[in-house]
């Protein structure tokens, strides 16, 4: 092995998709002769793709899964490897990161992060940790949380301290073209067959909105989490409901844009684009208060019904 990519972040910008098409492919080359790369089976967690395994490992002093990884990169016959874990980036203070790096000391390492628009970052963020039951706090003080604590650029920017600049690749999310860019990059655009092995749908607001209330009305139900989301799926697909609006309003979403707007455009920058922001605020994708109103409802009507048969 010659070279090693990191993918190292963010949650919430593609990196699952990412990581599955990965893992095929390692399934498909590891059985060829000279492979176009190995994607480590050291690290992973149960039943995930990524290497979020290592990470955790690490930060309880354990490099068990480390040391399996630089016994896999002397063993490959491919002349790219690659470590994926969002949890790189979420913990990139806490010397990770930069551990893994110094464990493969003769290999040319690239970090790779992804980025996205920062206001459908957060609220894909506040989805998923409603979803799991995390919060249960309106949109409006979930934005402030973030934005007084959250910087893609201040993660990117720390990785300077133990890595070359030039070594340091950001690509900004776009579904057309993604999942394709980070393929090329890695040297394995040619044998990808444009397939994503994986869907990662949206609950819609209602359901959220139901989830919610229901952690707050009833926080035991975080023990069967999984099942209730499952039938919210099924029950969000028999109602028909939109899953393509907005929590944001107009408001917060210039609000986002303004306290971002130079880290958009150093990303923009960072990726090889034009010195001005990467996004503009979204219009015309938000939840009316009719809507609003029906999406109440729903949730009172599900709420006064069984619960425990839901979860």
């Amino acid at each position: 092995m010659k070279r090693l990519f990191i993918l190292a972040g963010f949650h919430k910008t593609g990196t699952s998709s990412v990581q599955r098409i990965l893992s095929t492919l390692h399934e498909q080359e590891k059985l060829k002769e000279n492979p176009s790369l190995h994607y480590f089976e050291a690290g992973r967690m149960q039943n995930w793709v990524s290497h979020s395994g290592v990470v955790y490992d690490l930060l309880a002093n354990n490099r068990e899964s480390l040391r399996k990884m630089q016994e896999e990169a002397k063993l490959s016959r491919s002349e790219t490897g690659v470590i994926s874990s969002e949890d790189f980036s979420y913990l990139f203070s806490c010397g990770v990161l930069q551990e893994t790096i110094d464990a493969f000391p003769d290999l040319d390492v690239h970090l790779v992060y992804f980025v996205r628009a920062h206001d459908k970052w957060i609220e894909s963020m506040y989805n998923e940790d409603v979803k799991r039951m995390r919060v249960n706090c309106e949109i409006s003080d979930y934005i402030q949380s973030k934005i007084n604590s959250f910087s893609f650029l201040k993660a990117i920017n720390f990785s300077e301290r133990f890595i070359k600049k030039e070594n340091i690749h950001v690509f900004i999310f776009d579904p057309k073209t993604f999942s394709s860019n980070i393929m090329d990059l890695l040297g394995v655009g040619d044998i990808w067959d444009g397939q994503t092995p994986w869907d990662n749908p949206s609950l819609s607001v209602n359901c959220v909105e139901l989830l919610r209330h229901m952690s707050m009305e009833y926080p035991e139900l975080v023990h069967n989490v999984e099942m209730l989301i499952d039938n919210l799926y099924r029950l969000q697909g028999h109602l028909g409901l939109e899953t393509d609006l907005s929590f944001m309003s107009s408001d917060h979403n210039a609000m986002i844009f303004n306290h971002y707007f130079e880290e958009s455009i150093g990303l923009s920058e960072l990726s090889g684009g034009p010195s001005i922001p990467f996004w503009t605020p979204r219009t015309g994708l938000f939840i009316t208060q009719s809507q609003q109103s029906r999406a109440l409802e729903f949730m009172k009507t599900v709420i006064s019904g069984d619960i425990k048969g839901m979860g």
